[in-house]
């Protein structure tokens, strides 16, 4: 909120994904239902959120199947977990937007990265302290 995360996860997946996009939807799955839990604690609260609340992913596909309905012979094993994300792009809840693999900051809590870029990413989230030598 404001100008750093309000909630993030990293967790191993419990099923064996059959492809890159399915692993990467997963993701997607995953965002969505935590953005709709905050939007609801939110109300909550009476903190309405305003807007489509904005997603990002670093796979194509998997952002291209999260906008397109098409019935896909490579993804039909996973229509219905892709369904719910897909009835949320479409009446407005959230978006999903396409980051390079090179710039997606939440990298630096999931990957092993060298120090150099691992404090670049969490710069981007606003996780970093400041360099008490600057």
């Amino acid at each position: 909120m404001g100008s750093g995360p309000v909630s993030w996860k990293s967790k191993r997946a419990f099923t064996v994904a059959h492809s890159t996009l399915e692993a990467e939807f997963t993701g997607l799955i995953e965002g969505t239902k935590e953005a709709l839990w905050l939007r609801g604690l939110y109300s909550e609260i009476n903190r309405l959120v305003s807007g489509l609340i904005t997603l990002y992913g670093d796979n194509k596909g998997a952002i291209d199947t999260a906008y397109n309905p098409k019935h896909y012979s490579r993804t039909k094993h996973t229509l219905l977990k892709f369904q719910g994300v897909r009835e949320c792009v479409s009446e407005g809840y959230i978006t999903v937007k396409y980051v390079p693999t090179e710039e997606m900051a939440a990298d630096g809590l999931t990957k092993a990265l060298s120090p150099v870029k691992h404090k670049a990413f969490l710069a981007l989230l606003n996780l970093h302290r400041p360099d008490p030598d600057l």
